[in-house]
């Protein structure tokens, strides 16, 4: 299983030029599973990810999650 995480303002997913999805402030994932990965990593990356600290708080320090600024 392979994440690859972006910082975003905004971010949207279209299918069939149809808007399926979009976010504000948060963190835009790039998926992958493959043959043999289970639910219970998934489960894993997904609270790892939530509550990485990659937000800048009102000093500029990367001190706040995805959870911390509602993303």
């Amino acid at each position: 299983m392979k994440l690859v995480l972006q910082r975003v303002t905004s971010a949207s997913v279209s299918i069939s030029k149809e808007k399926f999805s979009d976010i504000n402030r948060g963190i835009l994932v790039f998926f992958c599973a493959e043959k043999g990965d289970d639910e219970s990593q998934a489960y894993f990356l997904a609270d790892k990810t939530l509550n990485l600290r990659i937000f800048s708080d009102d000093r500029g320090k990367m001190n706040f999650s995805c959870v911390d600024v509602g993303g």
